[in-house]
């Protein structure tokens, strides 16, 4: 009786301590870049696919980091048989759920580099959540794959 009580009790902390720890615990990036571009590019595209392992949708919306002036969320959509990019104010990630910021999709948009960056650079950004709390990544700068130049030689930029 009395081991009962025990192990109820140190259960009820367990839950309390679990309980505690930040929403962004539940949350991982994997696989953060950025793709190269010609030297003074204004824009730059950043890719990283992000895990929610929590019962609660998250929802981004925003980004930042000191190496640009500013950090949009983008998304490629086809219209007419022509890819555009489409700023989004947030992205939702689901509870339990996965999504990948990737070439032809959505991704990160870097705008006027502070400084001219190369093949890997590590570059820091800052995901800003709806309900408070950042979310830091280390991106590496890498050369895009014949695949993905591909995918990528049919955009066009709405201006």
């Amino acid at each position: 009786m009395r081991n009962g009580f025990l192990s109820m009790v140190a259960t009820m902390v367990l839950l309390v301590a679990g309980n505690s720890i930040a929403a962004d615990a539940h949350l991982m990036i994997m696989d953060p870049w950025i793709r190269e571009a010609p030297p003074n590019s204004k824009m730059l595209a950043g890719y990283f696919t992000i895990m929610n392992h929590s019962g609660k949708s998250a929802e981004i919306v925003g980004a930042s980091s000191d190496k640009f002036e500013k950090i949009e969320l983008h998304k490629t959509v086809h219209e007419g048989g022509v890819a555009k990019m489409k700023a989004q104010s947030s992205v939702e990630v689901g509870k339990h759920a996965t999504v990948k910021f990737q070439p032809g999709g959505l991704h990160l948009m870097l705008i006027n580099p502070k400084a001219q960056l190369k093949a890997g650079d590590k570059v820091d950004i800052n995901l800003k959540f709806k309900k408070g709390g950042d979310l830091k990544m280390t991106a590496v700068v890498k050369k895009g794959s014949a695949k993905q130049e591909h995918s990528h030689e049919h955009m066009h930029h709405d201006h």
